[in-house]
Formats: C-alpha cells, sequence, structure tokens
C-alpha cells in the first residue's frame, strides 16, 4: 500500500494574532491543525520566554498536514502574516502512516 505524500506547515507566531491565522487556514481543502500553547525560543526578536502578565508574550505553534496544493496556495498569506507580526514558518515533505 503507497503511502499519500503531503506537507506539513509548522508555524510559530505570537498567541495575540492566532486568530489572524486561523482566518487564513480557513482555506478550503485544510482539514484541521494542532495548536501548541506556550511556545517557548529565540530568534530575530530575541528570547520568548512566557513571562508576563498576558498572552502578549507567549508563542503558540499551529502544524497543518494538507495536500501540497493547498499549502502552496496558504503560504503566500501566511508569509504575509509573519512579516507583520513576528514568528517563522517552514515546510516539509510528509507521509501519512
Amino acid at each position: 500500500m503507497a503511502m499519500a505524500v503531503k506537507t506539513k506547515l509548522e508555524i510559530v507566531i505570537p498567541k495575540p494574532d492566532l486568530h489572524r491565522l486561523k482566518k487564513i487556514l480557513e482555506y478550503p481543502g485544510v482539514g484541521g491543525y494542532t495548536i501548541i500553547d506556550d511556545v517557548k525560543g529565540q530568534g530575530q526578536r530575541g528570547e520568548k520566554d512566557n513571562l508576563g502578565l498576558s498572552d502578549s508574550f507567549t508563542n503558540v505553534m499551529v502544524i497543518v498536514v494538507c495536500d501540497t496544493e493547498i499549502a502552496e496556495k496558504i503560504k503566500e498569506p501566511i508569509k504575509a502574516l509573519i512579516s507583520r507580526v513576528g514568528g517563522i514558518a517552514y515546510h516539509q515533505e510528509v507521509n501519512w502512516i
């Protein structure tokens, strides 16, 4: 039995901007996604340690697995969002098991 090849997108953005990303992910063919709260790390904008009194200082990771054609269509809106609010996104080819 052949495995179906899909594209996995992993997107890390500030939690207050998650609703904007969800709007992009309403695109037909994106069947769902996984959200991981309180993602920590360091990048161009410094260290994100989730310390603070609100979600303003927290990041989330969103994982999407979809057809490659769908991923190609949503990559540019995701890239535009990240250029405005900060974050990182990358993709890779994956196989359903």
